[in-house]
């Protein structure tokens, strides 16, 4: 017997792009967006919106009637080439109903396309996987999560299938950027090859282009703001998503002979020894929210906030230090 292929998620999604189809596909594991995204393509493509009226069946976990599934699977399709029989949530039903789907995997409809979506890490039933595994009528296709070592293998050979070319440095900013989220890594590649020509290059410069849609979007309808910061060099990036309040007023602060006590001589020759602080009321709109001054505004109500001890303090309380040390 001919070995079976193994398929990665790329290889299978350009096949059935390319209109080759195989009786049975079952996709199982625990990476959602694979198995989602292949059921839907192969639903897509192998029949048009037309057809699918009278030749498209779907079945969902604990609801699913194994034998009506097997029953769907044995129709003949109805003015079109093919029919499609989906069974999604698979891993919901009972072990023991799965000896149909054993039995009809040797003998399959060959116009029929059965996908069964079986999202867990371990098909239940050991014979059902050996039987579908040593079937030549069978792609069996595990979606595995998204490892941080396999990113960049996963960036390079979808941009490749999208017809684009991405530099190295290029695809270490989407790595750092969007980590293991495989449904994000696809989407943000597919809108640069709506704005990018065939055959173009996905630069650094392009990416930067496209963190600023990013920040667009993270805070679209919202009165938040985004900034996003390289660290390590520009090998990680990181969103900052605030609510900037934009009406900050002077309450109270010591005279200068309490904040500055001491002066420049004690500043730099001296441990310091002042009453160096200000105090700030932050306004806000009637809403809560930020807003530009007004004599209208209020002080702004936080959720939760720090109370101001008057007793001072005891051996062993808690101590939260504000400031920055610098290098001293």
């Amino acid at each position: 017997m001919a070995k079976k292929l193994q398929y990665t998620y790329s290889a299978l999604a350009s096949e059935i792009k390319g209109g080759t189809f195989a009786p049975i596909y079952l996709f199982y594991g625990m990476e959602s967006y694979y198995i989602d995204t292949l059921s839907d393509m192969i639903v897509d493509l192998a029949l048009t919106k037309d057809e699918q009226g009278f030749n498209l069946s779907v079945f969902y976990g604990l609801d699913a009637d194994m034998r009506m599934v097997i029953n769907a699977c044995k129709r003949f399709p109805v003015m079109a080439q093919r029919q499609v029989v989906v069974v999604k949530e698979a891993q919901l039903i009972k072990e023991k109903d799965f000896e149909l789907l054993q039995h009809y995997i040797t003998h399959p409809l060959k116009s029929t396309i059965l996908v069964v979506c079986y999202k867990s890490e371990k098909i239940k039933g050991a014979e059902l996987a050996k039987v579908a595994k040593a079937s030549s009528d069978v792609i069996y296709f595990e979606s595995k999560p998204l490892s941080d070592r396999d990113v960049a293998k996963v960036i390079q050979e979808y941009v490749s299938g999208l017809g684009l070319k991405i530099a190295d440095k290029s695809v270490s900013m989407l790595g750092d950027f969007i980590g293991t989220d495989v449904a994000r890594i696809y989407s943000e590649l597919d809108k640069l090859s709506i704005i990018l020509p065939k055959d173009s290059e996905i630069t650094p410069e392009v990416i930067e282009r496209n963190i600023e849609q990013v920040k667009k979007e993270a805070v679209k309808n919202t009165h938040y703001t985004a900034v996003i910061k390289p660290f390590y060099y520009g090998n990680q990036y990181f969103m900052y998503v605030n609510e900037v309040f934009r009406d900050v007023r002077l309450v109270g602060a010591p005279p200068s002979n309490i904040g500055k006590f001491g002066g420049d001589t004690d500043n730099w020759m001296w441990p310091r020894h002042t009453g160096d602080f200000s105090m700030f009321r932050v306004y806000a709109g009637k809403d809560n929210k930020p807003a530009d001054y007004s004599p209208d505004n209020v002080p702004y109500t936080p959720k939760k906030h720090l109370t101001i001890n008057l007793k001072g303090v005891n051996e062993g309380d808690f101590t939260f230090v504000f400031g920055y040390r610098a290098m001293r």
